[in-house]
């Protein structure tokens, strides 16, 4: 190759050599970072534990003993009525009347109707096995969780859950 001028290339005589030369540094330069990120210490158990943790203390801070959310559980093998949303009321941390959105029934509270607390022990718990896979969205103010996504095992099928929270409204 010619260059006419610092760096500026006029004549090209192999062209796969220059594409090469251009893109070589850029090669080494992602290759140098999965390098470093791929010997992290930082395992993703320990990130989504300290965002849990950040979490827990934004609706410590911000949230309230009293309030009112609708939740919706996702799972791969489970009833159909068990995905219905809820409306969950809790009155000094505990629940005291739910209903399903779907029917509009009144439901007795079961392992289903959680309270942020019960909410954040599920991610707790999902954190600790450590499940295959854990996606978690909180809210920025308030830090309860907005919507989970937990795969507990890369080789199961239809192990997967979740849950979504549409709303939670803070009540005196």
């Amino acid at each position: 190759m010619t260059r006419a001028g610092p760096g500026l290339p006029v004549e090209v005589t192999n062209p796969d050599n220059v594409a090469m030369r251009l893109l070589r540094p850029i090669l080494l330069s992602l290759m140098g970072s999965a390098a470093i990120t791929g010997c992290s210490s930082t395992n993703p158990s320990a990130v989504e534990q300290a965002r849990l943790t950040a979490a827990m203390q934004r609706w410590a801070s911000n949230g309230g003993p009293n309030y009112r959310l609708e939740l919706s559980w996702v799972c791969g093998e489970c009833l159909p009525s068990w995905t219905h949303p809820l409306r969950i009321l809790v009155e000094g941390g505990q629940v005291t009347a739910v209903v399903d959105l779907t029917t509009g029934a009144s439901i007795a509270p079961n392992e289903r109707t959680l309270t942020i607390a019960g909410l954040f022990g599920y991610i707790q718990r999902a954190v600790d096995e450590p499940a295959y896979r854990l996606v978690v969205e909180y809210h920025q103010t308030l830090g309860y969780p907005i919507s989970v996504a937990v795969d507990h095992s890369a080789t199961a099928v239809d192990d997967e859950g979740g849950f979504q929270v549409s709303s939670v409204e803070l009540l005196p």
